[in-house]
């Protein structure tokens, strides 16, 4: 099952939606490589909806950067993947 998603908002009850809540440990990458793991979700004033991802990345695991839900462009369930939009760029 591959779900494609290209950042609009949607209803929680979307499929996106679903795994946006539920992807702990989701490997995350983008156009410039591996980027890190999902080590929690955000959520803002909607309580239904995540509004970041805190994705811990780095050497030796010691980043955690905060990606917004619309960067998201591609959620690959079966194999735990998230990738991020071609124009996304790691924060300096």
């Amino acid at each position: 099952m591959r779900s494609e998603w290209n950042g609009a908002r949607r209803g929680p009850s979307a499929p996106e939606g679903y795994w946006l809540r539920f992807c702990h440990g989701f490997k995350v990458v983008s156009a410039r490589g591996r980027v890190g793991i999902v080590e929690d979700v955000l959520y803002g004033a909607d309580r239904e909806r995540p509004s970041a991802l805190a994705v811990r990345g780095g050497l030796f695991g010691t980043r955690v950067e905060i990606v917004p839900v619309e960067e998201v462009a591609h959620i690959v369930p079966r194999s735990k993947l998230l990738s991020l939009r071609a124009e996304w760029v790691r924060a300096a």
